[in-house]
């Protein structure tokens, strides 16, 4: 190989790391991009876990709320329907005497 050639040949493999170093230095920032994206997704992944976890609590407690609240009122449609009852049996009580009372005086205007 002369020294033309020589001469060539180192240039051309200087040229070649000079581009080559350029590329990796573009490749380093495009991975520290990179890297700052992911973090930022993971956080936000983290960010939205934490909404939604805290978000099905409040509907778990809403939930637990309405059937206590629901027994409650369960238990107060019971008593009133009770109530009811009893007073329904009160009425037919005193339907009744009256009925008998009516039938006697019917029987003595006989």
């Amino acid at each position: 190989m002369t020294s033309e050639e020589m001469k060539k040949t180192i240039e051309f493999m200087l040229e070649h790391q000079a581009k080559f170093d350029t590329k990796q230095e573009i490749l380093q920032e495009d991975l520290k991009t990179l890297t700052g994206i992911v973090i930022r997704m993971a956080m936000q992944s983290e960010a939205d876990h934490q909404i939604t976890t805290n978000s099905i609590n409040a509907l778990n407690n809403a939930v637990v709320a309405i059937n206590v609240q629901a027994d409650k009122d369960r238990q107060e449609m019971r008593v009133a329907v009770n109530s009811i009852n009893n007073a329904i049996g009160d009425l037919a009580k005193i339907v009744g005497g009256i009925h008998t009372r009516v039938s006697h005086l019917e029987d003595k205007a006989s």
